[in-house]
């Protein structure tokens, strides 16, 4: 997930995980994150609002 915010770091960790890794392994970490992402997107839109607005949803 730290790949997809362009994270140098982790989008070389990411290569080198991945080639230790199934196909399947690989399917299901795609699941998970996007499972992640969908659950917790709310919280990191939010984070970045402006504190008036985000005082106001939360």
């Amino acid at each position: 997930m730290a790949a997809v915010s362009e994270h140098e770091d982790a989008i070389k960790g990411r290569g080198i995980v991945e080639k230790k890794m199934t196909s399947s392994q690989i399917a299901e970490s795609q699941k998970l994150a996007r499972e992640w992402m969908r659950t917790h997107l709310i919280f990191l839109v939010c984070r970045n609002l402006p504190s008036f607005v985000s005082s106001t949803l939360f």
